[in-house]
Formats: C-alpha cells, structure tokens, sequence
C-alpha cells in the first residue's frame, strides 16, 4: 500500500506514541490508515482498542460502542458520580490498553470523552493521558447527538459540543493532522462534491 505525504506523517507520529487528531474530508483514506496502523501495533503486541459512539462507526473499524468499552449510561450528561465499576476482566483490559483509537468524533461529546476518563480513574486504571490516544474524524460530518434539555445541561460544565470542550482533552497535548489529498476517487467533478 502507498501512503500519501500525510498519511506517513500520521504512521510516523503515532508509532512515535503522540496523541493525534486525523481528520480530513471523505475519500482521503482516514479509515483504510488508521485500519493499516492498528494491524501494525496488534503485531508488535500493543493493545489497541477501536471504539466509536456508534455500532454502525464501531463496526466499521472493527471495535466497538464507546459506552459499551467503557460502560457508560447513554442517557444524559456524563459526570464523575455517574460513572460506573466496571467488572474485573474489563477492568485489567482497561489497564491494559496501550492505544485508545476513536473513530467519527465529530460525534462524540466532551462529556463522554471526559467519562472514558473518569471511568478509567474510578476503577484504579490511571488517567487517559497515560495511554496513547487517536482522534479520528471529519468535524464537518455528523454533530453530537443533543436534544435541547441535554445541551442546556452540557452547557452548565462545557463551553461546547464538540469532543475537544472535554477537561482531559487540553491535557492531551493533541496534534492535528489533516488528510487531504483524496484517494479512493478519480472523478474530479465527485472529488470536489466531496
């Protein structure tokens, strides 16, 4: 498989262990990539886990739902209290992890990312800042999911929707990578649809 520029640059930063957010317009490889990068750390025998905020997205890179991973309640804000134990085998593959890959972000709150965090320290696993983590998304694509009760909530605590509001994030130290280069077309008139 050839990388474009970007996509080795992307390679490059998360074998080097940086925590990264690959976004990028659709047909510019974001999924065939990240598929590419957790094959090659399942090798060397990292543990990765590919999550996503829905079934449809967690399927498509073979993982799972977000608060299925982390057992968080899908209903209402997320808060440090309403945060749950988790049991013992999930609780070491939480410990375990050495990657956290997130897939479609655009759809994912800060509140639930900051769950994936406090669900990690409510059960003895350490912080998220102690694993490797990857944003994957294109922010122009499907926003959270908010009905007008819930965002007035979220607003008590955040100063937006979007994942990158979340408390844990700023202590990330993230790094932006945009693919832009589209590969899966050759259509120039579908290319700039797009």
């Amino acid at each position: 498989m050839e990388l474009s520029i970007k996509q080795a640059l992307f390679i490059e930063a998360a074998k080097k262990g940086k925590n990264i957010f690959l976004t990028g317009k659709a047909g510019t490889g974001k999924s065939t990539i990240v598929k590419k990068l957790i094959e090659e750390m399942q090798l060397k025998g990292m543990k990765v886990a590919a999550i996503a905020p829905t079934g449809i997205a967690a399927n498509n890179i073979g993982g799972q739902t977000i608060h299925s991973m982390f057992n968080i309640n899908p209903h209402g804000v997320a808060s440090f209290e309403g945060c749950n134990f988790v049991k013992g085998e999930k609780r070491k593959m939480l410990q375990s992890l050495d990657v956290i890959i997130i897939d479609e972000v655009s759809m994912l709150r800060p509140d639930v990312l900051d769950a994936m965090n406090w669900t990690l320290l409510k059960n003895g696993c350490s912080s998220i800042q102690s694993k490797q983590v990857i944003f994957i998304g294109d922010l122009k694509q499907l926003p959270p999911i908010l009905d007008d009760n819930t965002r007035s909530v979220l607003y008590r605590d955040y100063d937006g929707e979007e994942f990158y509001y979340a408390k844990c994030y700023k202590k990330l130290d993230v790094i932006n990578i945009e693919l832009d280069e589209v590969l899966r077309q050759s259509d120039n008139e579908f290319i700039i649809a797009l």
